[in-house]
């Protein structure tokens, strides 16, 4: 960062954000934060602490951060509806996914 200089460094969440936005606040780079989930994840309320700006994909995340939506590419957005794409299938969809669940619920 020393080298690069950057405006601004800009976390997305997940612990990989962490040594990147502490390093930037330690340098006085301003850190400006996107949570994209509607509970904010551990990292994010972390530098929350220090961010210059907080933004969010929902409401609820940070109690007073700016609500932004998610980033999305373009041509995603120009995808048909799924209404339209999925017209005429019948039976039932499919859903694989990843990721690891506690089975603890966050209040």
């Amino acid at each position: 960062m020393k080298a690069y200089k950057p405006d601004v460094v800009l976390g997305m969440g997940g612990y990989v954000s962490g040594p990147g936005g502490l390093a930037a606040w330690s340098l006085g780079i301003p850190v400006v934060l996107h949570e994209q989930n509607g509970i904010a994840g551990l990292t994010n309320k972390w530098l929350a602490k220090i961010a210059t700006k907080v933004m969010q994909a929902f409401p609820g995340a940070f109690p007073n951060a700016e609500v932004v939506g998610n980033p999305v590419r373009t041509d995603v957005l120009a995808l048909p509806l799924p209404q339209q794409r999925l017209a005429g299938r019948e039976g039932r969809g499919s859903c694989a996914g990843s990721g690891w669940f506690s089975g603890r619920t966050h209040s």
